[in-house]
């Protein structure tokens, strides 16, 4: 039960060439950190802690992915692309980061459609469209803003060469496999992504893998028993329901 203001003979506040300044304090209710262990992450500088409270948290997201990828059957883009799109969404929430992904994919894939026409290569392609996707960020920004959505200017924290290779992925797989396929991996990655999101955001998950990051340990024992998993799917048990219909009617 105590404001800490400053440590030693440092200044709170110090200035040179002003005439006036103003400031204020945030005081929260958090646990007491362990000062006393030079090894403990609490003793790096707290404008640094929100980086590696960041950092901790992709490879749960990773574990999430995995999961819904190896036992459910859920397809994606990727591994990394769900879990950087729900920290992405942490910072304007849900429902916005999906309408942002959504509008930037779509006007990525007719950019590339365009872009196809031109017949260039790959990698002037691709640099083509990162490049159209932070235009894009930057109007979105400009429009939302002046509408009175301040939160919206955190769109530009969308990792954005993931968001490239989602529109290079999902032209690709409608070429190939077609526009139903490539709705199903997009629709698929919305939902990892956001199970990722709310898995994430449980706060005491936060506080325990900043205090004991040894705690990743558990995760990568949990990634090792994914590995092994040898199983049928959620989802083919679906897939292949009519074979199990045929099963039945033959043992019965």
């Amino acid at each position: 039960h105590y404001v800490e203001l400053y440590r030693d003979d440092v200044a709170l506040i110090g200035h040179s060439g002003l005439s006036k300044i103003e400031y204020f304090f945030s005081i929260s209710r958090e646990p007491m950190p362990p000062v006393d262990n030079p090894w403990s992450l609490y003793v790096l500088p707290i404008h640094f802690q929100s980086s590696v409270k960041f950092l901790l948290l992709i490879p749960v997201g990773a574990l999430v992915v995995a999961f819904f990828r190896s036992v459910i059957g859920i397809p994606t883009f990727g591994t990394f692309a769900p879990v950087l799109l729900a920290l992405a969404f942490r910072h304007v929430s849900l429902g916005v980061g999906f309408l942002c992904l959504g509008m930037l994919i779509f006007f990525g894939w007719v950019f590339r459609k365009i872009l196809d026409s031109l017949k260039i290569l790959v990698i002037p392609r691709l640099s083509l469209i990162v490049t159209m996707v932070i235009f894009f960020i930057l109007a979105m920004n400009i429009v939302f803003y002046n509408l009175g959505q301040q939160k919206i200017l955190y769109i530009s924290l969308f990792p954005m060469i993931i968001i490239t290779w989602t529109i290079e992925r999902f032209s690709v797989i409608q070429i190939e496999d077609g526009t139903a396929s490539a709705f199903k991996t997009l629709l698929g990655t919305a939902l990892v992504s956001a199970a990722a999101y709310y898995v994430m955001g449980i706060r005491p998950l936060h506080a325990y893998l900043f205090a004991f990051p040894e705690l990743l340990l558990v995760v990568m024992a949990l990634m090792l028993l994914l590995g092994r998993y040898t199983g049928v799917r959620l989802t083919e048990l679906w897939r292949f329901r009519e074979f199990r219909k045929i099963k039945n009617k033959m043992t019965g």
